[in-house]
Parts: C-alpha cells; sequence; structure tokens
C-alpha cells in the first residue's frame, strides 16, 4: 500500500486501486527522486525544513522543475485520467516539502512502505533512484500495467541529453519552437529555495532544438543540424513482468 495525508493530514493507507476515481480507467504515476540519491551535485534548498537534510536524501531539481509545472495541469489532467507522484521518501517529508514548495494540486504518495520504486524500475538494481513514469489502466475491476516510459533507460545519442519524459515538460517544448533552442551545453536548474529558474552548465555536449527543415517545415534535430536518431518506446508492456504482475495482486 502506498501513503497519502487523509482528510485530517494524518497518514492514511491506500490500495492502487483507490487511485482510480469514477469514470476514468487510466492512471499515470511518476516517480519522484525524493530522496535523489548520490549521482546528482546541484545544489539543494537553502532555506525550510528540507534544507537540513542531506543534499542526497533531498530533492532532484529536475524533478522540483517537472512538478512545478504539473501542479498546475494537474487540475486540468484530473478532469480525463488519474494522476499521482510517487517518492520513496517518508509521508511527512514528502509533504514537507511540497508544503514548501507551495504544491496544490498534486496527489502525492510515499512508496516508503511498499516496493513500487524497485518493481517499476522507479529505482536501479542499487537502490538508487529514477525518474520513471508508469501507466497502468483499469478494465472490469482489474488493473494492469499498460506502460512503462523506457527512454531514461535506454542508450545515449553521441552528443544528446536522455529523452526521458521531455514530452511532457512545457518549457522544453516551448523552447524548442524558438530560435535559440535548448541551448548549447546548458539546461536549467530550479533554484529550490524559490520559483527562479537559473541557468546551469552540464556535461552534455548539446540538448535538442528545433531546426527549420527544407520547404520550411519545421523538424526537430540537434544542434549541429542531423536528425537524431529517435527510437520508439521499446515494448510498452514489457514492464509487465512476473514481479510486477504479482505485486498487482497484493496492492
Amino acid at each position: 500500500m502506498f501513503e497519502e495525508p487523509g482528510a485530517d493530514g494524518s497518514p492514511t493507507s491506500v490500495r492502487i486501486m483507490e487511485l482510480f476515481a469514477p469514470g476514468k480507467d487510466s492512471l499515470v504515476i511518476y516517480s519522484f527522486m525524493l530522496p535523489r540519491g548520490y549521482r546528482c551535485e546541484r545544489p539543494g534548498p537553502r532555506t525550510g525544513e528540507t534544507a537540513s537534510l542531506p543534499l542526497e536524501e533531498g530533492p532532484c531539481p529536475s524533478c522540483v522543475a517537472l512538478f512545478d509545472q504539473l501542479d498546475g495541469a494537474a487540475e486540468h489532467a484530473s478532469q480525463w485520467i488519474n494522476f499521482a507522484v510517487v517518492a520513496k521518501a517518508p509521508l511527512d517529508r514528502l509533504m514537507t516539502w511540497a508544503d514548501e514548495r507551495g504544491w496544490r494540486n498534486l496527489r502525492l504518495l510515499s512508496s516508503a512502505g511498499n516496493t513500487y520504486s524497485r518493481d517499476y524500475f522507479g529505482e536501479t538494481t542499487d537502490g538508487s533512484p529514477m525518474p520513471m513514469l508508469n501507466v497502468f489502466e483499469r478494465e472490469a475491476g482489474v488493473v494492469r500495467h499498460f506502460l512503462g516510459w523506457q527512454a531514461h533507460y535506454a542508450p545515449l545519442d553521441p552528443g544528446q541529453d536522455h529523452r526521458s519524459v521531455g514530452t511532457l515538460e512545457s518549457l522544453w517544448n516551448m523552447f524548442d519552437l524558438t530560435r535559440e533552442g535548448r541551448g548549447d551545453a546548458a539546461l536549467l536548474s530550479v533554484d529550490l529555495a524559490s520559483s527562479d529558474l537559473v541557468p546551469r552548465q552540464t556535461t552534455f555536449a548539446r540538448s535538442w532544438r528545433t531546426l527549420a527543415a527544407p520547404g520550411g517545415v519545421l523538424g526537430r534535430g540537434c544542434a549541429t543540424g542531423t536528425a537524431p536518431s529517435l527510437r520508439p518506446c521499446q515494448a510498452r508492456r514489457s514492464l509487465r513482468h512476473e514481479r510486477g504482475e504479482r505485486w498487482l495482486t497484493r496492492h
């Protein structure tokens, strides 16, 4: 079971079936990297209770930037689908950060007491967190795994950042419509003490930009002008492995 705040704010257990609202049979769950793990050295929050945590136990800045965007979209998305954010952190730590960040519309769940992150690739085999997105469907009272977004695990094209769930990020898509694109050797990082976006340098050689193709048709390519090889999502149902199927029957 997951945990979420009840009506009085106290922790309440919830099963995956209970995440489906009446008449809405698709459930999107994004794995929030809280804790962020040891791979990310970007600065953490400077103020608030979360700032007192060791860096590796704090929130992932990239996840935070995404949820800043999705917090506004969640109210609209919930008219059609179910959407939730799952973190492996204890519920009180997750809700403390959400309050400090000002999130109001996201359904936040803690998986501290179950194996969801391990079973659905929200962490690596050594327990390091990963930004995984999974989609579940409900049909005739049965919940099945429908899609696992595997682009984060796919090999990188030379000089390219991983694609992860960039199609959900309105900020990147807006940049793609401009001449500057997403820029060379730079990504945006989030100042975790505020809502400001500040540029930072990374080790990636280039990131995506939109290019004008022959005939005036807009196409997506890398900064050099060569078209990247976009791999389709591999075997959408491939994450319905035996362990995961058992997890659904138990939860």
